[in-house]
């Protein structure tokens, strides 16, 4: 929390403290025990934590994991398409977005990796409504 005072000679009287303020004794004690606490938070994520196994985490999936990893761009969908077919179905286009992968989620895990246990899975899904670039120079990254 930051407050700004608009004058000259502020009164620090008025000015809240907000610090907390520890004496020698305290700060010495933190600074020796938080190596120990940040090491049992490791400990307690690493050994008592489940290991989560479905159909794209497994112990086949990982003998197969390395550094080099595949990924897919889909083809372009017009929006105007995407705002029609959400109109229709009464949703945002967000939600018609999310409910097209999370379906595909479901059909790759049930045909593909016969996996029909999974419950729920933390995907990540950066999507763009801007328009395509028609050249490399045309691309901007701001928001």
């Amino acid at each position: 929390m930051q407050i700004l005072s608009l004058c000259d000679n502020p009164d620090m009287d008025d000015v809240p403290n907000f610090s907390i303020r520890q004496n020698c004794l305290q700060r010495l004690f933190i600074w020796l025990i938080m190596p120990f606490m940040i090491m049992w938070g490791g400990i307690k994520q690493l050994a008592f934590t489940s290991r989560e196994i479905n159909g794209i985490k497994n112990p086949e999936t990982d003998k197969t994991m390395h550094c080099l990893k595949n990924m897919s761009i889909s083809p372009d969908i017009p929006l105007v398409d995407v705002k029609k077919r959400s109109k229709e179905l009464k949703c945002s286009i967000n939600e018609l977005i999310f409910a097209v992968i999370s379906k595909s989620m479901k059909d790759y895990l049930v045909h593909e990796a016969k996996d029909s246990k999974t419950e729920s899975l933390i995907v990540a899904v950066p999507f763009s409504i801007r328009e395509m670039a028609k050249h490399v120079n045309d691309y901007t990254f701001d928001n």
